[in-house]
């Protein structure tokens, strides 16, 4: 068939490998040998033992040729690696060289745009809350299925099943660092997410968020594995932002009577959201107040419940209404939610002299 968009099918000529891999040469080793072949094929030339046409399942055995740059026998080293900016999270792919073989039909289902086979990390901002029964979750997409992409569930060379790992996110910032997997191996469940439990906001910062592969889990619920193995997922990390909700969220209410004689208090609710990432507020209420000091008995009241808010990305949610109070003594507002801190009173605004 020849070649398209990439892609080369059977039955293989040197013109098809030339013209997608961007090689001057009709020669079957210098292709095989190719700088430019992408690592990330499920089908390339490889070098295994035979001049015979080889099966996908010599692929799998051979790890389709792939290795990790860099194995790590401990949380230590694989920290240390990264503080000292030695980590690059890289696989290697063994080319065709010397006296290898060289096979012309190993390019036989080549696609020169295959992806990496495991999830991949965006820069983002993430909330923390003093809420501690909100977890911090950071999102990985998913690798393209396709029978023309390796799959994680298929490496299994020389004990290293890497189906049977798990795959992790460490984020490292140079004063701390917190680690942590998915429950369960990706082999049998593919969850590019990895949930870190609450992280108290006081640790807000700028942090390298980094994918891996680690041979025991690292939980919530239990303590660090004395003995693991960890190797990287294809990236040196990217930034990420832990943000405060002061950091992230701008919430604000605004209160005030209508008029000189109404006891109905007419409000307007706002909450901006300045991330990249939605965010989803829990028991949020309208306070009104009669003086700034907390504490006091019949002090305040909810004068509007919302419950549960989610606002979008770069989003703003606006609520407006007016309830009766039956009586003028409230002066003072504010906005809660589960995790929020007292921020202060705000005022209410003057009487809207239009509608005297």
């Amino acid at each position: 068939m020849g070649n398209a968009n990439g892609r080369i099918y059977a039955p293989v000529n040197t013109d098809d490998a030339s013209s997608v891999l961007g090689e001057n040469s009709h020669d079957v080793k210098t292709l095989c040998m190719s700088s430019k072949i992408n690592k990330w094929a499920r089908f390339k030339p490889e070098v295994i033992n035979t001049p015979e046409s080889i099966s996908l399942v010599q692929r799998q055995s051979n790890n389709f040729g792939l290795s990790p740059s860099n194995i790590y026998s401990s949380k230590k080293a694989f920290i240390d690696a990264v503080k000292a900016g030695t980590f690059t999270g890289g696989w290697q792919y063994t080319r065709v060289s010397g006296n290898a073989w060289a096979r012309l039909d190993d390019f036989d289902g080549y696609n020169h745009n295959a992806t990496s086979p495991f999830g991949a990390v965006h820069p983002g901002t993430f909330m923390l809350t003093n809420n501690t029964g909100v977890k911090l979750t950071i999102p990985a997409d998913s690798p393209m299925d396709d029978d023309t992409n390796i799959s994680i569930s298929e490496f299994s060379k020389g004990g290293a099943d890497y189906k049977n790992w798990y795959f992790g996110i460490l984020l490292f910032h140079t004063s701390r660092q917190f680690i942590m997997t998915t429950t369960e191996k990706i082999g049998t469940k593919q969850d590019w997410q990895v949930t870190f439990g609450w992280i108290n906001p006081s640790y807000a910062g700028t942090y390298k968020a980094i994918p891996f592969l680690s041979s025991q889990p690292f939980t919530e619920s239990n303590n660090d594995p004395s003995s693991v193995t960890i190797i990287g997922a294809g990236s040196a990390g990217v930034e990420v932002k832990l943000t405060t909700t002061s950091q992230t969220y701008v919430p604000f209410a605004n209160c005030l009577y209508k008029n000189s004689t109404t006891t109905a208090i007419s409000y307007t609710v706002t909450i901006q959201n300045l991330s990249s990432q939605p965010v989803t507020l829990t028991n949020v209420v309208l306070l009104v107040a009669k003086t700034e000091q907390d504490g006091i008995s019949g002090n305040s009241q909810t004068l509007a419940s919302f419950g549960t808010i989610t606002v979008g990305a770069n989003q703003t949610w606006i609520r407006e209404g007016s309830v009766n109070i039956g009586h003028r003594e409230f002066q003072f507002c504010q906005l809660r939610y589960n995790g929020s801190t007292n921020t202060g009173w705000a005022n209410f605004e003057d009487i809207d002299t239009d509608a005297e």
